[in-house]
């Protein structure tokens, strides 16, 4: 059982479903310096923020056990505000898009198709697999698919050396997460990280000069999840946050690195 009180600071992020949209905001300037303040970006945040709140309240709703954690305690009270929040911002951008002229902003012209159409296709994917199957491989590897497809679609000619790092950096965490909700016991994902590692090294490898810097980071953020425990001790809830901060922090510092 939760505490009455106030939630600690930590399960913030998770709490307000930033901890998405951050990773694909934080990959994708890392892969296009300078996407993270365009409209497409402003756009595809909205709707991937929308995502996570819509899921997290309807699993509040549906399957209240798990209210038991911060996150969906606090989208089973005010799920449906932060909605009404999140379609009023809709509303603004849809506005603010419909008064910009486009050969004002080209890379805006050129990012906002792409980053809406893998968006809204890839959550309409995932809810598919999240409500009709229990299936742990298929919609982990869905999820990571879609944050990896966002996080290099702001580059020009985005190559699979690039996707495929974002792609194994999300699953391994997403697969981290598994770990601690359910144990590692009698569980095969063990290995999931060193594979993880594996391909990182060979986009490392095999991607352009650019790319490097993503699938570098991308690697660093895979050693952060395979250090991480993944038995008892600390507070699940806590350890999740915790690996989640890890790879944020090394992908905001190679962001940092990058413009120096």
């Amino acid at each position: 059982m939760l505490p009455a009180g106030r939630a600690p600071w930590w399960a913030w992020p998770a709490m307000l479903s930033l901890d998405g949209v951050a990773f694909v905001v934080l990959a994708g300037e890392l892969a296009a310096p300078g996407s993270a303040w365009t409209w497409g970006t402003a756009a595809t945040v909205w709707l991937v923020w929308c995502g996570y709140v819509l899921d997290r309240t309807l699993d509040a709703a549906w399957f209240p056990a798990v209210t038991q954690t911060w996150r969906h305690r606090f989208h089973a009270r005010h799920g449906w505000t932060l909605l009404a929040i999140g379609a009023g911002i809709g509303a603004v951008l849809f506005l603010a898009l419909a008064w910009t002229d486009p050969a004002d902003l080209p890379v805006t012209r050129d990012l906002l198709p792409i980053n809406l159409r893998n968006a809204a296709g890839g959550l309409v994917i995932i809810f598919c697999a999240r409500w009709l199957t229990e299936v742990w491989a298929l919609r982990i590897g869905l999820v990571a698919l879609l944050l990896a497809s966002l996080a290099v679609s702001p580059l020009p000619n985005p190559s699979i050396a690039a996707l495929l790092a974002v792609f194994l950096l999300a699953a391994t965490n997403l697969l981290a997460h598994r770990r601690i909700e359910v144990g590692l016991a009698a569980s095969w994902d063990r290995f999931i990280p060193w594979l993880a590692i594996a391909g990182c090294l060979a986009c490392l490898l095999l991607g352009s000069a650019d790319e490097r810097w993503l699938c570098g980071a991308c690697l660093v953020g895979v050693l952060t999840l395979c250090w991480q425990p993944t038995s008892s001790g600390a507070d699940p809830e806590y350890r999740r946050a915790s690996i989640d901060g890890g790879v944020l922090i090394v992908l905001a510092v190679a962001c940092l690195a990058r413009l120096f």
